[in-house]
């Protein structure tokens, strides 16, 4: 067991800042964590609940309330965490009963990880509670989406802004996490690097090189059944949609004078591939890239993947073709 801020790199001032604002006024508060995925945000709202919840208000690591803090099972902390699914009135419910129990801890803490994925219900009913915490009470709203957030929960929270990591922070995390940075050395987001890790990636990029492929081509075909099986989740949906924009961006840029040969890019060994996509039309592309930010968008509203891949390559391709 040990301190959750020994694990957190590159926040040091959003750290002092969440942590000087709560310590100076212990009565409530609401705050939204909002940046790019995979930089530690979740990570730094688990530090700073361990931090105020230690029986030593040190967040020492190890101590029986910072323990469980760690492994999420104190009693003054609450986690909704939906990875993939909407956040729902039953999620809600949980926050609400939550609050009913007698407080054993100074402050309670609940974290709302990907809160973009509330749905507009999940939302309303807990403006009230965010404008008007009881006492006590903070709310840790996280996000890297913050289009998808009601302007309402947004007006009621106090912004915490973060930012990409830089590459010696990325290198850092890295190496202890033993990655190998084949790939988004310089994407300042954990999340990329660590999923270049599994082996599900080489497939994705694969089939998103395949899509690349038909549109520069100007070849309308829906994907066989193996290639859509490929996509198992919504999670990796939306992998294949990053790094379909990530390639989508280093052709834009070869286009405008990038060398994609020389110059550094995220997928290394399509290279050639890059300036040959580049030889299609800058509007096709950045139609395209338009297409994939609106289902991005979407993503989370569909109730199957599977369907959501045939929503992209047949209706939307065949917009961007025509």
């Amino acid at each position: 067991m040990a301190q959750i801020i020994s694990q957190v790199v590159g926040l040091q001032n959003q750290w002092e800042q969440v942590r000087k604002i709560i310590a100076s006024d212990l009565q409530s508060g609401s705050f939204l964590f909002a940046g790019p995925e995979g930089v530690g945000k979740k990570k730094l709202a688990q530090a700073i609940a361990q931090y105020f919840l230690c029986e030593t208000q040190s967040g020492c690591g190890h101590c029986g309330a910072c323990k469980r803090a760690e492994t999420g099972v104190h009693e003054g902390l609450l986690n909704i965490d939906q990875d993939e699914d909407i956040i729902k009135m039953d999620d809600v419910l949980k926050v609400k009963e939550f609050l009913k129990l007698k407080s054993l801890s100074s402050a309670r803490f609940i974290i709302i990880n990907n809160a973009h994925r509330m749905n507009i219900p999940t939302s309303n009913a807990l403006l009230k509670t965010l404008e008007e915490p009881p006492e006590g009470v903070y709310f840790f709203l996280v996000s890297s989406r913050m289009s998808g957030l009601l302007m309402t929960i947004k007006s009621r929270c106090r912004l915490i802004p973060f930012s990409v990591l830089t590459e010696e922070d990325l290198a850092q995390i890295s190496q202890r996490n033993g990655f190998s940075m084949l790939n988004f050395s310089k994407s300042g987001q954990l999340h990329l690097v660590s999923k270049s890790q599994d082996k599900e990636f080489k497939p994705l990029i694969v089939l998103a090189a395949t899509i690349l492929n038909r549109i520069a081509e100007g070849k309308f075909d829906t994907l066989s059944d193996p290639q859509k099986a490929i996509v198992k989740s919504k999670d990796q949906f939306q992998d294949l949609i990053t790094y379909l924009e990530i390639l989508v961006r280093d052709i834009l840029l070869t286009q405008a004078g990038f060398d994609a040969m020389t110059d550094e890019v995220y997928f290394t060994e399509y290279k050639k591939e890059i300036q040959s996509w580049a030889q299609v039309s800058p509007a096709v592309w950045s139609q395209f890239y338009q297409v994939l930010e609106t289902k991005k968008e979407d993503l989370f509203l569909s109730p199957d993947a599977q369907l959501f891949i045939e929503s992209l390559i047949v209706e939307n391709l065949r917009s961007v073709m025509s």
